[in-house]
């Protein structure tokens, strides 16, 4: 009885779903049509793409984030952004010349884009 009762509680695959993905501002989202038509959930190992918008990265410098149901019933990264701005940035070179024999003197300053 004990093993019965025991095998009763265990998960199977199919019975693992997750709800809908982390909302996350500044993206696009490929793999929404994962979602299961009869329960409107994500079945155990969907995954979902986020792709950054505007220049813009996840905090670990990346373009694009991936998030899948796990076994537990939640996403693997619940807490994704895309806040940071891309590293990419120009220099803006002013140059004053002080003639012959003269060192050339210059200072860049930071534009953002």
């Amino acid at each position: 009885m004990l093993q019965y009762e025991y095998m009763n509680s265990v998960k199977t695959f199919a019975d693992v779903y997750c709800n809908d993905p982390p909302s996350v501002d500044s993206s696009t989202v490929e793999g929404l049509s994962a979602r299961d038509p009869l329960t409107g959930l994500f079945a155990y190992g969907s995954v979902v793409k986020y792709d950054c918008l505007n220049g813009r990265r996840t905090e670990d410098g990346r373009t694009t984030a991936y998030v899948q149901c796990v076994l537990s019933g939640v996403w693997n990264q619940p807490q994704i952004s895309c806040d940071c701005r891309s590293s990419v940035f120009k220099l803006k070179v002013l140059i004053a010349y002080y003639g012959i024999g003269r060192p050339l003197a210059y200072k860049t300053q930071r534009l953002q884009y």
